[in-house]
């Protein structure tokens, strides 16, 4: 019933475990069509938290660090701007360890973070 993930850690009562408790990161970046012209990009890191307690689970989703800005349709990538016309969103995910969260909240410009700087 419990898992022994790295990221998981038991809360205990006395010497018995009642729980357990992980948390994930993710950095993601989305796009949300405005209108013809613009986009909304939105830019966050998130953090996942779930807990096992006895039979149940729970998740919460937090926010660490976020914002957002207009963007023109015409200065994104082709293939994102059309997913983004077509599906009136466009979302993309990348899973992060805790200290690159730490490094992360310090860059001054979120929009300004890319693969490069999530797979270092």
């Amino acid at each position: 019933m419990f898992s022994t993930a790295r990221n998981h850690k038991p809360i205990m009562k006395g010497d018995q475990p009642m729980a357990f408790k992980s948390k994930n990161y993710i950095f993601r970046k989305s796009y949300h069509y405005l209108d013809h012209e613009t986009a909304l990009e939105l830019a966050c890191i998130i953090e996942y938290t779930s807990a096992e307690i006895k039979d149940r689970e729970s998740q919460s989703v937090d926010p660490l660090e976020y914002d957002s800005r207009e963007v023109s349709l015409f200065e994104l990538p082709k293939d994102v701007a059309k997913r983004v016309i077509s599906d009136k969103k466009f979302r993309v995910e990348f899973p992060i360890s805790c200290s690159k969260v730490k490094e992360l909240r310090n860059e001054s410009n979120l929009f300004d973070i890319g693969i490069e700087k999530l797979e270092e």
